[in-house]
């Protein structure tokens, strides 16, 4: 029997989830950016997604979960810095 407790880190879970894999998918696919520019990226939609949810009665837009999904960005962007630093690539 899942509470909303439950049901609200769920969700959290998921969005940091997304942004990694939206972060992971970017270094892949604009292998030629730098991470920074990559968290850049990625940092202005965690923004401009909040930010369209002010538009939708239904949604509340939060700093908390610009948070959140930087976080999961955070950590795919610390994941692929560390796996080219041990692979010997420049970054």
């Amino acid at each position: 029997d899942l509470n909303l407790h439950s049901v609200g880190i769920i969700k959290k879970g998921g969005h940091i989830a997304l942004f990694g894999l939206l972060t992971w998918s970017l270094f892949h696919a604009l292998s030629q950016l730098k991470p920074f520019t990559v968290a850049l990226l990625v940092s202005i939609l965690a923004v401009t997604t909040e930010i369209s949810q002010l538009n939708i009665l239904s949604r509340t837009a939060s700093l908390g979960d610009v948070g959140i999904d930087l976080i999961g960005g955070f950590i795919a962007c610390t994941l692929w810095v560390l796996i080219q630093v041990r692979q010997g690539r420049s970054i």
